[in-house]
C-alpha cells in the first residue's frame, strides 16, 4: 500500500519539463509584443498620412477661395478644417505654406506648398461682374466702382488692382455692406496694360490719400511687380502702396 502513495506523487511535471514550458511562452510573449508594436506604428503612420493629406488640401481649397494660403488659425477660422491638428503645427506667409510635425507627435514627416513648392491651384472663374456693382469709366479705364450708398465722394481714394482673390474681397465687403468714405475702384490687374496703369496712377488725386492695393497672388503675369515700381515714381504721401492677400480689403474700407 505504500510503494502506490509514493507511486502516485511521482506524477507531477519535471524542472526541465517546467523550463521547457517557461521558455516557449516567453516566445510566444515576445512574439506578441513585436506583432502589436507593428500594428501600433502602421496605424500611427496611417493616421499621419490621413492628417497630412487633409491639410494640404485644406490649404488649396482655402488657396481657391480666398487667393492665399493661411496658417492653421486662418484655415480653423475660414473653416476649411474642424478642428486644431495635434500630430502638425501649420505655418503660411499667404503665398507659400508649410507644416511641420508637432512636438511629440509620432509623424516622421510634413510637407511644403505654395509658389515656392509648385505652380499654385488655378482658381475658380471671377464672379460676374454684375456681382461687383456699377462698372464705368475712370480716366478712360475700365472699372468697377464701389457700390452707391456704400462709397463717400471724399477726396482721399482707394485704387484695388486684383483678379479672383481681390474680387472675392470685394463681394465679401459688399454683401457686408462695409461702407466707406472713400471713392473706391477696382481694376482687373490681369486686364489692364501699363499704359492704363500710367493713366490711372497719372490722375489719382492728388489733394487726398491715394492707397493703392495690389493683389499679387492674383497676377497671372508681372503687372502687380510694375504697379509697385511706379508707385515709387510718385510723392509717397499722395500714393501709398498696399499689397493684399485674402480679407483685407474690408478692414480697409471699414476703417475709413
Amino acid at each position: 500500500m505504500g510503494g502506490s502513495r509514493f507511486d502516485a506523487r511521482d506524477g507531477g511535471f519535471t524542472l526541465a519539463e517546467l523550463l521547457v514550458v517557461i521558455v516557449i511562452l516567453g516566445i510566444l510573449a515576445t512574439v506578441t509584443v513585436f506583432a502589436v508594436r507593428g500594428i501600433t506604428a502602421g496605424s500611427a503612420e496611417a493616421a499621419c498620412a490621413t492628417e497630412l493629406d487633409n491639410l494640404e488640401t485644406a490649404e488649396e481649397v482655402h488657396f481657391t477661395i480666398a487667393g492665399s494660403y493661411g496658417d492653421e488659425a486662418t484655415l480653423l477660422a475660414s473653416g476649411v478644417i474642424e478642428s486644431a491638428s495635434s500630430m502638425y503645427d501649420v505655418a503660411s506667409d499667404d503665398s507659400t505654406y508649410t507644416i511641420t510635425v508637432a512636438s511629440g507627435a509620432p509623424c516622421t514627416s510634413g510637407a511644403t506648398g505654395g509658389s515656392s513648392g509648385g505652380a499654385p491651384p488655378v482658381g475658380p472663374p471671377p464672379p460676374p461682374v454684375v456681382a461687383m456693382g456699377p462698372t464705368e469709366s475712370h480716366h478712360g479705364v475700365a472699372a468697377w466702382r464701389y457700390p452707391d450708398g456704400d462709397q463717400g465722394s471724399a477726396p482721399d481714394q482707394i485704387l484695388v488692382f486684383g483678379g479672383a482673390g481681390g474680387r472675392a474681397d470685394w463681394v465679401a465687403a459688399d454683401a457686408a455692406d462695409i461702407t466707406t468714405t472713400r471713392r473706391t475702384h477696382f481694376f482687373d490687374i490681369n486686364g489692364i496694360t501699363p499704359a492704363q496703369v500710367d493713366t490711372v496712377l497719372d490722375a489719382a488725386d492728388t489733394s487726398g490719400a491715394t492707397t493703392v492695393v495690389v493683389y499679387a497672388n492674383d497676377d497671372a503675369g508681372t503687372m502687380a511687380a510694375y504697379i509697385q515700381s511706379e508707385i515709387g515714381n510718385y510723392n509717397a504721401t499722395s500714393l501709398v502702396p498696399a499689397v493684399f492677400g485674402g480679407g483685407q480689403l474690408a478692414s480697409l474700407l471699414a476703417s475709413t
